[in-house]
């Protein structure tokens, strides 16, 4: 059996028998063995070299998405302000463009 397939089959057993909502304390140890024994494939599937090369590609592509949205929103700015501003800036909080609103994450 090959690593992709014991995956999907941990995962499709710890979907069926989740230690989250047990009817009994009997459910809950049942459960929470099949955890345990699942633990392992899940581990060294998500912890492969592979696995973690594909997470690596997809933080460069999140960040290229970010960077060229976040180019077009300053263009689309500057355009707007014409040639009286140098250097155009919107500040857009979690709750508008409101007085006081806190800039987070990725908008700082």
């Amino acid at each position: 059996m090959g690593q992709g397939q014991a995956t999907t089959e941990a995962e499709s057993q710890l979907r069926s028998n989740s230690t989250t909502n047990p009817k009994s304390s009997i459910d809950l140890l049942r459960n929470y063995e099949i955890a345990q024994g699942t633990r392992q494939a899940l581990r060294t599937f998500y912890s492969s070299e592979i696995e973690l090369k594909n997470e690596k590609k997809l933080r460069i592509m999140e960040a290229k998405a970010y960077r060229k949205i976040l180019a077009d929103e300053r263009k689309s700015i500057l355009q707007a302000a014409g040639k009286k501003a140098k250097h155009a800036i919107l500040c857009i909080g979690t709750q508008g463009t409101g007085v006081g609103s806190p800039i987070k994450g990725r908008a700082k």
